[in-house]
């Protein structure tokens, strides 16, 4: 609980009444390499914290799988788009490794951000730095080169190429497999 709350404490002041709500709100889940964390059609009113593993979220398309985001220790994954906007999730969330997480349902953590100022400020800032990262993700993919966001990924995110499938780190970059094992051998 202390990676949580140290993670929260960027967003905010960690008082004792919030370590309370979410100690009282939050569970421990494990999940071995390739189990779903959250598939189609889940219901997505969770927010998973990695301890230790990463995940893969991503969404398919003509049966097609396209990776959103590779996550690992001390980041969030939920799908927040479906539960805000109360649509059936599409987004699904794969553990690449074996995972331990720590697992809150916003169901049951919102009354407590409606009514606490301090919270409601954590989450926030939550959602500007959420609302942030898709702003860079979408300038990522629209305005850089292929070869550009592989070595800006590489740069700035270099253990995704040592615990992630290339596969997937290609569709993170919306490119073929092919383009970047081209783009790898310099070509």
């Amino acid at each position: 609980m202390e990676e949580l709350f140290k993670v929260l404490s960027a967003f905010g002041n960690v008082t004792d009444y919030i370590k309370d709500v979410f100690e009282k709100n939050t569970y421990f889940k494990e999940y071995t390499k390739h189990s779903m964390v959250l598939d189609e059609g889940d219901n997505p009113n969770k927010v998973f914290f990695i301890l230790k593993g990463g995940l893969r979220t991503y969404y398919v398309i003509d049966e097609v799988e396209h990776t959103f985001s590779l996550r690992f220790e001390n980041d969030f994954v939920s799908s927040t788009y479906c539960y805000f906007n109360n649509v059936p999730n599409f987004k699904c969330i794969e553990a690449i490794e074996d995972c331990e997480l720590l697992v809150f349902d916003l169901n049951k953590i919102e009354p407590f951000v409606a009514s606490n100022l301090e919270l409601c400020n954590i989450f926030r800032k939550m959602a500007f730095y959420s609302s942030s990262f898709m702003e860079e993700k979408i300038l990522f993919l629209r305005i850089k080169d292929p070869r550009d966001r592989y070595f800006e990924l590489m740069d700035k995110h270099p253990r995704v190429f040592l615990r992630a499938k290339l596969q997937y780190i290609a569709s993170l970059l919306g490119i073929t497999h092919e383009t970047l094992s081209r783009i790898r051998a310099g070509k």
